[in-house]
């Protein structure tokens, strides 16, 4: 992709976001949880595994996430920081990442944020991440669930799916909800990954 004719908002937010943040697209728009373990041996060797972020939840916002947090995107207004009064569907990805697979992330999800500026509908996103969790999450808003699903089948979003298995420990949670525009905050987003019925793993 040619940045140089990219929108201003993608060029703008490659420069300010920190790189292994990119990775994180990856996973948005996912309809459902990563499959649970086959049985109990595997769930528990998981856990034992990585028990150093065993106080690590989807349900609660990191405390190391930084202060780059803001939506980016075309329907953001450039001054006010703010995307326009409306019903949007919005969607929020919880991903833990195994601590030396975040360079392998960031090589998936790099296509993945180039392809945002042709997709149709899309409105902004943002993306965090967490050094003490290994953790990314996403944060992005659509004009409908039609155009957030158009992105979910698209070339780059699909081409890394498969290898989610592999980048993650263990918890891949997205969750979405159709609401206005005063819902797409991190706030609500974790509030909304909280009450989800599946466990992190």
């Amino acid at each position: 992709m040619n940045l140089l004719s990219s929108p201003k908002w993608l060029i703008a937010s490659m420069a300010v976001l920190p790189s292994t943040l990119l990775s994180a697209l990856l996973l948005s728009g996912c309809a459902s949880d990563d499959p649970q373990p086959s049985n109990a041996a595997s769930a528990g060797s998981s856990s034992h595994q990585f028990a150093e972020f065993a106080a690590c939840s989807k349900a609660v916002l990191e405390q190391d996430i930084g202060h780059d947090i803001a939506l980016v995107g075309p329907g953001v207004d450039q001054k006010s920081g703010h995307i326009a009064p409306g019903s949007y569907f919005i969607a929020t990805t919880y991903l833990a990442l195994k601590p030396d697979q975040v360079d392998a992330a960031l090589e998936l999800g790099q296509p993945i944020v180039e392809s945002l500026a042709s997709m149709h509908g899309f409105v902004a996103f943002s993306l965090i991440q967490s050094a003490t969790c290994a953790s990314l999450r996403t944060l992005t808003v659509w004009q409908t669930e039609e155009d957030m699903m158009a992105f979910v089948v698209s070339p780059a979003h699909l081409k890394a799916m498969p290898r989610l298995s592999s980048l993650s420990r263990g918890t891949s949670n997205t969750v979405a909800w159709q609401a206005s525009e005063t819902d797409a905050t991190w706030s609500q987003a974790t509030a909304h990954l909280g009450q989800g019925t599946t466990e992190d793993r």
